[in-house]
């Protein structure tokens, strides 16, 4: 049989003995997981293979035995309240510049201004879609809409009144 990525399967089936001696060897992993762990690293070792060096088998066995090592070397975290080797609590290493509370907050203040858009007329939420998503000048907004500037610039003004008003009314500010 050619060792090959092709062969990979019939591979694993011809030394799932040795994998499974090789998962048993170290008692700090589950077998089943220790098992799938060799399987998956059987790719990685086809790959690199030359067969000038050796057999496969020796290679294999090798690779594996020394791989399982490394693996028993890393720390395991098995909770965030697991220390380290300082005594440190692992969740108190964690940096996090989100805050569930303020993302909350921040949802139920985009929910209600998306109400509060809904509870004005057309023209008005066209207005704001341009001012705010398109940045258009009241200027500009004038030319698209076809009234004057000081018309956007008024209804500006009376929009950013209403949404006040429509918090106020709803407790909100």
């Amino acid at each position: 049989m050619k060792i090959c990525i092709e062969n990979l399967d019939a591979i694993i089936e011809k030394y799932q003995p040795l994998l499974l001696s090789m998962a048993n060897r170290f008692d700090i992993f589950d077998k089943n997981e220790a098992y799938i762990m060799a399987r998956d690293m059987v790719f990685e070792i086809v790959e690199d293979f030359d067969a000038k060096r050796g057999s496969f088998g020796g290679y294999l066995k090798y690779r594996l035995y020394f791989y399982f090592l490394n693996e028993c070397k890393r720390e395991k975290i098995y909770s965030l309240n697991s220390k380290d080797m300082q005594g440190v609590e692992i969740i108190e290493k964690i940096d996090d510049d989100i805050s569930i509370e303020d993302d909350f907050v921040r949802k139920i203040e985009i929910n209600e201004l998306e109400n509060a858009i809904k509870s004005l007329k057309k023209q008005e939420r066209e207005i704001l879609y341009l001012k705010y998503d398109k940045n258009f000048s009241h200027k500009e907004i004038a030319r698209l809409l076809n009234l004057s500037p000081k018309s956007i610039t008024n209804y500006h003004y009376l929009i950013i009144k209403k949404l006040r008003k429509y918090f106020e009314k709803e407790d909100l500010v």
